[in-house]
């Protein structure tokens, strides 16, 4: 097969880049040709068609005589429409495999490929589809009013990074999809979490809807099962990822807690943790530091207060052999077994998450190593890049089938 990747980026920025690496790879290392469009970026890797990359564009960070330019191309980019058109041209795919493309490259990747008559399948890796602010977040409380494609909402409520004017662009961009029907192209919808899909379900198709895990080459993961004691939160300081809740919990707790990030909330949570010698900013690491980190600690802990679809800090901490305490909700049950591989607390519920810690910390010894070896076995088995290379290779099929 010969697929062409769109991504908004081409370099490691997040939990969506490092799929689209991987799954890149899988292919790859499998005989199929690949290749990939995405927008210009200085930290982008090396890509045979880099030079048919579109402008990157930022409209927060844009010049106010530019912002309207901005806002014009994240609801449709003509530029990317021509250029993917180009790369198809030349690259000649059985099929384009969308990852993040709205509000760099937007929908035209997909106008491109129907105009040529190439399949095209979706990752979900957020809930764009349904919510223009993608976060299904309301000023950082869980929000589905737009769910049912009002999304007038988000242009009333201003949630869009609480910015009213960047709210009515994002608005304007899901109206736009929506009623000129852009992703009726779209054969398969790749959800990263069954729960995902229950939220894609309210519009499309469930037949369009295949859950498909994030993988995740734990095989390479080196486990340490000697422990330093403290426990570990990985992540960006946001609102959205409960570290308010997080240092307030372990303040009380007195128990040892490491958090390794960065974020909008970093100042804030350093003042927050100030008088509390038990908790440690360790800032953004990565490479051999957060290894390390990952290997000395007892566990990991994931007090999300918003809808996480499949968040890789989960699966990582298990490949490590660590048990997680995280919240119950979003994606993130589907991600380990409650007494098996971690426990799982109610969100929202300060009292709830501090008594699974407190339970987790009391456990013996013999029963402790149990739930790090259960971690890494079902982490292993479930995340594996075969798995998600067969499923992937399946829906592909399909996709090629409908065609």
């Amino acid at each position: 097969m010969r697929i062409l990747y769109a991504n908004k980026y081409y370099y490691l920025k997040g939990g969506c880049e490092r799929v689209l690496f991987t799954e890149m790879e899988l292919m790859r290392s499998r005989g199929h040709e690949v290749a990939v469009f995405a927008s210009r970026h200085p930290q982008n890797q090396p890509s045979e068609f880099q030079e048919f990359f579109s402008e990157e564009e930022n409209y927060f960070q844009a010049p106010f005589l530019h912002k309207a330019k901005a806002a014009v191309k994240i609801v449709y980019s003509l530029e990317t429409l021509r250029k993917f058109g180009e790369v198809l041209d030349a690259f000649k795919p059985d099929l384009v495999h969308a990852h993040n493309v709205y509000a760099q490259l937007s929908t035209a990747v997909l106008d491109a490929a129907k105009k040529r008559g190439i399949p095209a399948v979706l990752t979900a890796h957020d809930y764009k589809l349904v919510c223009p602010s993608y976060m299904m977040l309301d000023h950082g409380k869980i929000c589905e009013k737009c769910i049912g494609g009002h999304y007038f909402h988000c242009l009333l409520t201003g949630c869009h990074k609480e910015n009213r004017v960047a709210s009515a662009v994002y608005m304007a961009e899901s109206y736009f999809n929506a009623w000129f029907k852009k992703y009726d192209s779209v054969k398969k919808f790749i959800c990263p979490s069954a729960f995902i899909r229950s939220k894609l379900a309210h519009r499309f198709e469930e037949s369009l809807l295949t859950v498909l895990s994030n993988p995740a080459d734990l095989s390479a993961y080196n486990p340490k099962f000697q422990d330093e004691g403290y426990y570990l939160f990985t992540g960006r300081l946001s609102k959205e990822k409960g570290v308010f809740a997080l240092i307030e919990a372990f303040k009380d707790l007195g128990l040892p807690l490491k958090i390794a990030g960065t974020g909008p909330l970093e100042g804030e949570c350093h003042k927050l943790a100030e008088g509390a010698p038990n908790i440690q900013l360790a800032g953004y690491l990565t490479g051999p530091d957060l290894e390390a980190l990952y290997q000395g600690a007892h566990a990991c802990v994931v007090p999300s207060e918003w809808y996480e679809n499949g968040p890789m800090s989960v699966i990582e901490a298990l490949g490590y052999a660590k048990p997680v305490i995280a919240a119950r909700i979003g994606g993130i049950p589907e991600l380990l077994r409650d007494g098996e591989s971690g426990y799982l607390f109610n969100p929202f519920e300060l009292s709830d998450f501090k008594a699974k810690v407190r339970q987790l910390d009391q456990l013996p010894a013999a029963d402790y190593a149990d739930l790090c070896r259960k971690a890494r076995e079902w982490a292993l088995a479930q995340f594996s890049p075969e798995r998600h290379y067969e499923g992937l290779v399946r829906i592909y099929q399909e996709a090629l089938s409908k065609s």
